[in-house]
């Protein structure tokens, strides 16, 4: 069976490449990715940034000598340059690369000179867990979300899993425990979460909660614990609870697991890319596979 990243990865008859941006060229990491991804046919890269410096990295890695560089005197300019292009509609896929998070989402989100979302954008995880998808939300955007932005992240994230292919998403609202505790707001919310779930507001969705991360994931918890609950260990995607947990659950699976992954920020006008500059070529790649094939059934 293929995984995840290799269904994502395939090259699709008849589908054009996605143009990708890439903030801040300079990344050796970021301008790996976006080889493979061009040979592979995903993309075509459009690179902002310091231009002799991008010259002679992509030399070396190989490209060909007539890719797109935008040359820009210092990290502000790169960010405005780069939203410029989204703005005119002249990229399907932003990426981050040798630039800091917080300024390209400050030029992205600026009112006056940016491409600000209608609603809330999150960021999402996935992984290849077991041999099947698992997605994971917000590690990277939202630091403490209130119970509306909540509602907010958890459709942004359905977006993504139906995008990707999973028609009745199961979503765990994690918390430490399963039943409310008033002292626990995490439980408090999660119960909501779960009832608004029951009156239809998500959807063709599961979200249920509140529950610990074993009972979202194993089975043999599930009975161990006389679990009742609409989904027994078989979740599609794990809803933390803040920042904090989100954060510490990704990077636990990335650094103590080898299961493949990959993220974006949902909810913006395209896919947006902004994995941390440590992230090797492997995960920047598979991130670019799943931005590319989420730009291909948005259009």
């Amino acid at each position: 069976m293929k995984s995840i990243f290799d269904l994502l990865s395939e090259k699709k008859e008849n589908e054009p490449k996605r143009r990708l941006g890439l903030v801040g060229g300079e990344s050796v990491y970021a301008l790996q990715a976006c080889k493979v991804s061009m040979d592979r046919g995903l993309i075509e890269p459009v690179f902002i940034g310091d231009q002799a410096k991008i010259k002679g990295l992509i030399k070396a890695i190989g490209f060909s000598s007539d890719c797109e560089i935008i040359d820009a005197d210092s990290p502000e300019a790169t960010a405005t340059k780069a939203v410029t292009l989204a703005k005119e509609k002249k990229i399907d896929i932003l990426m981050k690369g040798q630039i800091e998070t917080s300024l390209l989402l400050r030029a992205l989100l600026n009112k006056k000179t940016g491409l600000p979302p209608k609603g809330l954008i999150s960021a999402v995880s996935l992984f290849e867990y077991k041999g099947r998808p698992l997605l994971l939300t917000d590690a990277a955007v939202n630091i403490s979300p209130d119970l509306e932005m909540k509602v907010e992240i958890i459709k942004n994230v359905l977006s993504v899993g139906r995008g990707l292919g999973i028609k009745t998403p199961k979503v765990a609202a994690l918390s430490p425990m399963e039943k409310v505790n008033p002292r626990v707001i995490e439980t408090v919310h999660a119960k909501e979460l779960s009832d608004m779930s029951e009156r239809g507001v998500f959807g063709d969705a599961i979200v249920h909660g509140p529950m610990a991360l074993d009972l979202a994931l194993s089975a043999k918890s599930v009975k161990q614990k006389n679990y009742e609950g609409p989904m027994a260990g078989d979740a599609d995607v794990l809803f933390a609870p803040d920042l904090s947990s989100a954060n510490i659950l990704h990077k636990a699976f990335a650094l103590l697991t080898d299961c493949p992954h990959a993220a974006v920020v949902a909810g913006w006008h395209i896919p947006l890319i902004i994995n941390s500059r440590s992230e090797n070529e492997f995960t920047k790649f598979n991130s670019i596979a799943m931005a590319s094939y989420l730009a291909g059934r948005k259009s």
